[in-house]
């Protein structure tokens, strides 16, 4: 049934799942790492293209946050793991994923399967494609394609027999 027109559309905002843990858990140790895994989330996910946010940008918000993580008590190799990805979120997508996929590993315990669902889909979100691969080579100045993405060669014709 759709809204009526008086009616404010439902807000809707990435990483529901992280946001929900960290609001139901108590205070300290798991809300932190929920809380604090969030924001890098938020961080690494606006490394994509598609959410039109500079590199200038990204570095400011990331030195901000790192300023705020250090506020927090976190266990050493979740706030290494977290550091690293809030670094790697001024970089390209594939970067953030290689971080990414640390933070998952040290919050593992922490986060419950929604939560976790959530870093993986994350996670998938900015694995390079072939596309992308082949774009940043050309922007790279590389005029050779990887082999997966050259064009498949056609075996030579067989000759007829004469």
């Amino acid at each position: 049934m759709p809204n009526p027109p008086y009616a404010v559309e439902p807000t809707t905002f990435r990483f529901a799942g992280l946001a929900f843990l960290a609001g139901r858990s108590a205070l300290g140790g798991q809300r932190e790492v929920a809380l604090a895994t969030y924001l890098a989330a938020r961080l690494a996910h606006d490394t994509q293209p598609d959410r039109g946010i500079s590199r200038a940008a990204r570095a400011e918000r990331a030195a901000h946050a790192k300023n705020w993580l250090s506020t927090l008590v976190l266990p050493p190799n979740v706030r290494t793991a977290l550091a690293r990805l809030v670094d790697a979120s001024t970089g390209e997508p594939a970067d953030a994923g290689s971080a990414l996929a640390d933070v998952m590993h040290a919050v593992e315990s922490f986060l419950d399967a929604k939560a976790r669902t959530e870093l993986e889909h994350l996670a998938a979100a900015l694995q390079p494609t072939p596309v992308a691969m082949a774009e940043h080579l050309a922007d790279a100045g590389s005029a050779v394609a990887p082999p997966a993405l050259s064009a498949p060669t056609q075996p030579p014709a067989a000759q007829p027999a004469t």
